[in-house]
């Protein structure tokens, strides 16, 4: 009876399966690994053609409900087209100037 017979072959498996892990990993991390956009359009394309579409001032919440967005993105959005001058915040929420 031969002990450990399949251990070489198991063991070089095992290694290889790390190898493979460890050069994914270092691949995705040197990369800057992101995960796959929803859309493929920058985000504030989309919620400025949510806004023209809507024809009115709109909410955080109807806009983020409308597209998809996290509702913490939209309103980080909205703040930085804001100080580009793009949009105002008004009575019933925010609109195209």
């Amino acid at each position: 009876m031969e002990i450990g017979c399949s251990y070489p072959r198991t063991f070089m498996f095992y290694m290889k399966l790390i190898d493979l892990f460890l050069k994914g990993f270092a691949v995705n991390f040197y990369c800057g690994f992101m995960p796959p956009r929803r859309h493929s359009k920058p985000t504030r394309e989309i919620i400025l053609e949510f806004m023209r579409k809507a024809n009115r001032p709109v909410r955080v919440k109807e806009i983020a409900s409308g597209t998809g967005i996290n509702y913490n993105t939209v309103r980080g959005r909205l703040q930085e087209l804001k100080k580009r001058g793009l949009v105002e915040v008004c009575e019933g929420g925010w609109k195209i100037r």
